[in-house]
């Protein structure tokens, strides 16, 4: 009940896979409050929205590909971000998924521009690829897989404690998992790690 479907195949020519939005409750189990002791503490849980992407592949809708095709098909990437940016009802805090695009591309600058961090570039070396694609004679190697986070937006925390500070999402670490690179997928997993933080 609380996944959206931002429907950019819709409005955004080029654009094949909807984007879902969803919210979780994550458990607040260290009672950081300073005046709260282990008899009077509450259950607190964070609410954190999340957007799960697979932007506009770099091929053409025929499934052919040419030299140029990711530079022609990067505009669409970005209008996928933008509507989903402007079609989401609440803040975002992660957005994470195959954005088809390397550490600059359009959606990402864009992102980054909006208060969004790419904990891929933060915290994994440029030479760590995140997907291979095999042809013939040739095996390419790209970063098209992030995870973004709002260090701007704060977090929910319910029951709010009137002496608790506003809490903020903060990545504390972000690894690509080797291991996925033949037979199982053509691309590796990308895992961060998140810290509930007072502001």
């Amino acid at each position: 009940k609380n996944i959206d479907v931002v429907n950019t195949t819709r409005d955004i020519d080029g654009s094949v896979f909807p984007p879902l939005v969803f919210g979780v409750s994550v458990p607040i189990l260290d009672g950081d409050c300073k005046s709260q002791t282990t008899t009077n503490r509450k259950e607190r849980y964070a609410s954190i929205h999340i957007a799960n992407v697979h932007l506009r592949p770099p091929v053409n809708l025929d499934g052919s590909a040419w030299l140029d095709t990711a530079r022609k098909t990067e505009p669409t990437r970005e209008a996928e971000i933008k509507e989903l940016i402007r079609g989401t009802t609440v803040a975002l805090d992660i957005i994470a998924g195959d954005f088809n695009e390397g550490d600059y591309g359009a959606a990402l600058r864009y992102l980054v521009s909006q208060g969004f961090t790419d904990a891929l570039q933060k915290y994994v070396p440029c030479r760590k690829e995140t997907h291979t694609w095999s042809l013939n004679w040739l095996t390419l190697y790209k970063r098209l897989d992030h995870i973004l986070w709002s260090e701007l937006s704060a977090i929910t925390i319910s029951p709010q404690e009137d002496d608790c500070k506003t809490s903020l999402l903060k990545c504390v670490g972000c690894g690509v998992i080797s291991g996925y690179e033949n037979g199982a997928s053509d691309h590796q997993p990308v895992l961060s790690r998140f810290a509930i933080v007072d502001r």
